[in-house]
Formats: structure tokens, sequence, C-alpha cells
């Protein structure tokens, strides 16, 4: 490990502290705006409560019927389909 060649210490040393420490800060990433929301998907869930089919939402939310399909077929039949089951 090379910072602790940098610092004159173990590598165990340098994982033990980081372990306590937390470690390193996490890298932010960031959704691309082709990701559905989690507004949309609630959206989607009521749509398919009413009994609407896919088309129907994804023009309401201005979105490919296929993006629509394709989520409610990633999150359960629509009997079962749920809004939280991705994040």
């Amino acid at each position: 490990m090379d910072a602790a060649a940098a610092v004159g210490c173990s590598a165990k040393s340098v994982q033990r502290l980081l372990r306590t420490t937390g470690g390193r800060k996490p890298r932010r990433t960031v959704r691309s705006p082709l990701r559905l929301s989690l507004a949309e998907r609630e959206e989607i869930l009521c749509g398919l409560r009413d009994g609407d089919a896919c088309r129907v939402i994804a023009s309401r939310l201005g979105r490919a019927a296929s993006t629509v399909s394709r989520d409610v077929a990633a999150n359960g039949t629509r009997e079962h389909c749920r809004a939280l089951a991705r994040g």
C-alpha cells in the first residue's frame, strides 16, 4: 500500500485507521435524467392501481411506453409492482 510506505508504517495499520475513522468519503453519484424519479415511479404505481395501460401512464409522464413497461417488469407484475423496489 503506497500510503503505508509514505508514512512509514504497515499496510494493516493504515487499513485499521481507515476502518475506525470511516474510511474515505464516498464518491457523489449523479443520477442520469433518463432514469425514472421516485415521483414518476409512484405515478406509475397509482396508474397501475387505477387500471391504466402503460401507454396511458407513459403519455401522462411524457416518457416512452417502453420505459414504463420496463420499470413495471423490473419491479414486479402489474398486480405486485412497488415504487420502492429499486434505488
